[in-house]
């Protein structure tokens, strides 16, 4: 795990990167041609078109070059975008995808630029970044980032900017004579380079000459950062203008970080319309498990998760049939259906992990599982799945959902308010699901895993 910050001096050139190239370097792609997909929209999101047209964001919208998503106080929305990146936009954001260029045949063709003008946004690179990080940026009102091939989290406003790594590698510096908002690519002059594992924040202040990295000495990465960002806000809120400094977050479970994943919120895919593309592997041998939760970044601290597999190794003789921006959810090949003969079965919950995350600070807390039921009838080809939840302040609450299951296993659900997909493993032995659900004024997410019931 890396931990050294990079200085840039002027001229020196990242394996891989240039100064910033301006933005007509790379040949437009045709205008109107959908770059990515709504997977998720939960509260109320608008999408702005460069026409000045406004319509209300739903899951399933395409989305085009110059689109705007807008999101409210309650509102979260997730991309997929053509070449697999993902990204995450979280309450009271506003983020315009300038430019997304993605070149299936020539990736190292492709250019890439986001603005997010405010809020708070994720995102994982997919292959048009890791092919052309000389042609990928994304602009906040005061500083350009670019990117090595990253999972990242950026918080902007007109002021000032943040930004930190899961993984990989960002390069932060702010706009000057020689970093130009019009350009594609990262900017060398006056950066830091911020690696995933550090405990850094990168902050870029209107005006200031360089970035100002704030080391973070106690709780999560992660948690440390929406704490600035939610004070800043309430500053913003109560008329004082004063910056303040990133403070830590200390936790009654001391030691618990795994309880507290490090994410701003979680990205959930609709299996039975976007499954993965990547080639089968060989099977698995028979003593192998048959569904495995893996993980996309190795900066967790996953002792006690339920993923605690990085995703290469959960990958290896299995496909994936379920993600979020956080985790996959990867099964076993073998036959391609399952018989409706099955009739129905039941099962029983063997593993979860379930958060709370409140959309005014970001911060998250554990939620525990009182009761489970999962129930699928492979004969009508529909699943009845309900969990009885409970969070310290919160109290009860609970997650249910009911939809069809496909011929190959795949099942799930979504609308306005939350979204579910998962999947059986070929031998009608265990299934799994991942989950979101705009709760009062927060998310709750989670993953599961259960075995068949004798």
């Amino acid at each position: 795990m890396r931990t050294t910050i990079k200085r840039i001096a002027q001229g020196f050139l990242l394996a891989g990167l240039c100064q910033g190239a301006p933005l007509w370097a790379v040949e437009a792609a045709p205008a109107n041609a959908a770059v990515g997909q709504a997977t998720l929209v939960i509260g109320k999101a608008t999408l702005l078109h460069a026409d000045g047209r406004r319509e209300a964001m739903t899951s399933g919208m395409a989305l085009v070059s110059g689109d705007q998503v807008e999101t409210q106080s309650n509102a979260h929305v997730h991309i997929r975008f053509i070449d697999q990146a993902l990204v995450s936009v979280r309450p009271l954001s506003r983020l315009e995808i300038q430019r997304y260029d993605y070149r299936a045949d020539d990736p190292a063709a492709s250019a890439v630029k986001f603005n997010l003008v405010e809020g708070v946004a994720r995102a994982i690179s997919g292959d048009a970044a890791k092919s052309a990080r000389q042609n990928f940026r994304m602009n906040t009102p005061v500083a350009a980032i670019g990117v090595r091939g990253t999972d990242f989290v950026v918080s902007a406003d007109p002021r000032q900017a943040r930004a930190l790594v899961n993984e990989g590698s960002i390069v932060v510096a702010p706009f000057s004579s020689t970093c130009l908002a019009e350009a594609l690519g990262p900017c060398l002059d006056s950066a830091v380079e911020l690696a995933g594992g550090d405990r850094q924040v990168a902050l870029v202040s209107a005006g200031a000459a360089e970035p100002t990295l704030v080391t973070v000495n106690g709780g999560s990465v992660t948690e440390n950062f929406l704490a600035g960002e939610a004070a800043e806000r309430r500053l913003d809120q109560s008329g004082n203008g004063a910056s303040l400094e990133l403070a830590a977050i200390s936790h009654e479970e001391e030691n618990n970080d795994d309880l507290y994943a490090e994410s701003v919120s979680s990205l959930v895919v609709n299996d039975l319309q976007v499954t993965s593309q990547l080639p089968e592997d060989p099977p698995l041998t028979s003593s192998a498990e048959q569904l495995v939760w893996g993980r996309w970044s190795d900066t967790l601290n996953t002792s006690a998760s339920i993923a605690a597999e990085p995703y290469q190794n959960a990958a290896t003789g299995r496909v994936l049939v379920a993600q979020n921006e956080e985790y996959g959810l990867y099964r076993a090949t073998g036959a391609s259906s399952l018989s409706p003969e099955l009739g129905v079965l039941a099962f029983d919950l063997q593993q979860s992990q379930v958060t709370y995350t409140t959309s005014s600070d970001g911060l998250q807390s554990p939620v525990s599982v009182l009761g489970a039921l999962l129930s699928i009838d492979f004969s009508q080809g529909s699943y009845s799945t309900r969990l009885d939840l409970n969070e310290a302040l919160l109290g009860n609450m609970s997650f249910s959902s009911q939809g069809l299951v496909s011929a190959d296993g795949l099942f799930g659900a979504s609308d306005n308010f939350q979204s579910m997909s998962g999947a059986v493993s070929l031998d009608g032995q265990q299934a799994g699901y991942l989950f979101e659900k705009s709760y009062r004024n927060g998310l709750l997410d989670g993953i599961t895993l259960w075995g068949r019931a004798p």
